[in-house]
């Protein structure tokens, strides 16, 4: 098994094909095991550095995207009125609004930080044997926590407020809708960190993009906000085709939030599971294809 999950930088693995190193992808989890202290080492580090020397300390985990979901529910709650939906529960918008937050939150965070995680470790890049195709699961295990307090947080509120779609059994799905976004979100890592190691303006590209990404995605709107729209309707089947569409769709099922509770999961797990999958092998691949280069670009 060890020969199949080489990550050395040795010649004879230099291929012009990233497509060889599909066959290392299910080998990807028996590396996380083998190097377990370097990422327990990489993300106590990396939750270190978020919070040192702040004056709150671990509870910015939860100031960013709360700060975020007020101003999104003061706008669009509030001042264009779409708190009221006749035929919900009272506060489904407000729900609705910061699990949409917390899912986008998980997502954008991650890649983010990983743009330029190559970079800012190049010191080991230029270390051989570094396996630096696990730099993004700190990162994104970081995330993952904060995603599962703000979850803590929604959850405790529902309960108190006696929210009429608090979700039972349906909660069962999240870590199974949190591996597919993960598995989409560490792809979009890999194509986004080797990219900036050669094409160091994608730094400051990606927020753009990301930036237009978040107002196409469904976090503070909803389908049927397009109304009698022909405009809109006609652009509804292309916003489908954004993977976060769906996955966040399976999130908001998960914890109820969803406009359509009796959906369930599945329908939308299964759109966002073969698009996941698929960006996870061609960012891996790619990263591969690209990583006997780093230590000379860095």
């Amino acid at each position: 098994m060890q020969a199949q999950i080489e990550h050395t930088y040795d010649a004879s693995t230099r291929s012009r094909n990233p497509l060889r190193f599909l066959l290392q992808i299910p080998f990807y989890p028996a590396l996380m095991l083998n190097h377990g202290g370097l990422i327990r080492n990489f993300f106590t580090r990396e939750l270190g550095s978020r919070f040192r020397g702040s004056a709150l300390g671990s509870l910015w985990v939860l100031v960013h995207p709360m700060f975020l979901f007020a101003t999104y529910y003061v706008v669009f709650g509030v001042m264009f009125g779409m708190r009221d939906k006749e035929g919900f529960p009272e506060n489904w918008y407000a729900f609705y609004l910061i699990t949409g937050v917390l899912a986008w939150t998980l997502f954008a965070e991650t890649t983010m930080y990983c743009t330029s995680v190559i970079i800012a470790n190049g010191n080991l890049i230029k270390k051989v044997k570094f396996p630096a195709q696990l730099l993004p699961i700190p990162i994104s295990a970081v995330n993952s926590m904060v995603f599962l307090v703000g979850v803590g947080a929604y959850l405790g509120f529902a309960l108190v407020s006696g929210y009429e779609w608090c979700p039972g059994w349906s909660l069962l799905w999240l870590p199974v809708v949190m591996f597919v976004q993960l598995l989409f979100t560490i792809g979009v890592s890999f194509l986004l960190a080797a990219g900036n190691v050669f094409l160091r303006d994608l730094t400051q590209i990606y927020p753009i993009i990301a930036n237009l990404w978040f107002f196409t995605t469904p976090v503070f709107w909803y389908p049927r906000m397009f109304g009698k729209s022909a405009t809109l309707k006609a652009l509804a089947p292309l916003l489908e085709l954004n993977p976060m569409y769906h996955i966040i769709g399976a999130q908001r099922s998960a914890l109820g939030t969803a406009m359509d509770p009796k959906l369930g999961v599945l329908p939308q797990l299964g759109a966002a599971a073969v698009p996941a999958v698929i960006t996870f092998a061609v960012g891996f691949c790619f990263f591969r294809s690209l990583q006997h280069r780093f230590a000379d670009e860095v």
